[in-house]
């Protein structure tokens, strides 16, 4: 038989309510799905993986609180390390100068070599006096950048020969005789 326009063919026609009755039931049974085992265990797997994550990210945190502990004992031990070398410094030049001292409180001439002490650094002292009589020839500036260098205090209201005599019993010197 031939189709012509116009007429009509007898065809089927989808039933509507076959197709809705089994779309339920495809919903129906596709909301059972996660009941099947190996996809609950899943389900499963990922929490406990979630919980190794968080787990892992603690252990992190603290790993890096241990860093952050870690470097302020580090750096309280410098410090430590720091202090006992200046200690180490300060008693070598206390040392030096107490050598010094010892040597100089020996002298009774004039012309005898004075032992020159170190600064409070442990430097040379650039123009400590050589001799009694290099002391003698001491300004008030001279005796003063001589007085501060070795760490004393200084009153400008003085008079020079007070901070001579001064320097002189710093140094060993125990003889006031200039």
């Amino acid at each position: 038989m031939a189709n012509f326009p116009g007429q009509q063919l007898h065809l089927a026609q989808p039933n509507y309510d076959n197709i809705a009755q089994h779309l339920r039931g495809l919903a129906d049974e596709a909301a059972l799905i996660p009941n099947i085992p190996f996809i609950d265990q899943g389900q499963q797997i990922i929490v406990l993986v979630n919980q190794l994550i968080q787990g892992q990210n603690q252990l992190i945190q603290g790993q890096n609180q241990l860093i952050r502990v870690q470097d302020q004992l580090i750096q309280g031990q410098n410090q430590l390390i720091r202090g006992q070398n200046q200690i180490r410094q300060d008693i070598l030049r206390n040392e030096r100068n107490n050598f010094a001292r010892l040597c100089n409180s020996s002298i009774t001439r004039n012309d005898s070599l004075i032992e020159d002490l170190v600064d409070v650094n442990g430097h040379h002292i650039d123009g400590f006096p050589r001799d009694r009589a290099e002391i003698r020839r001491l300004q008030g500036d001279d005796i003063d950048r001589l007085l501060r260098a070795l760490g004393l205090h200084i009153d400008p209201a003085e008079a020079v020969h007070t901070r001579k005599a001064h320097f002189m019993r710093f140094i060993g010197m125990v003889s006031s005789g200039m």
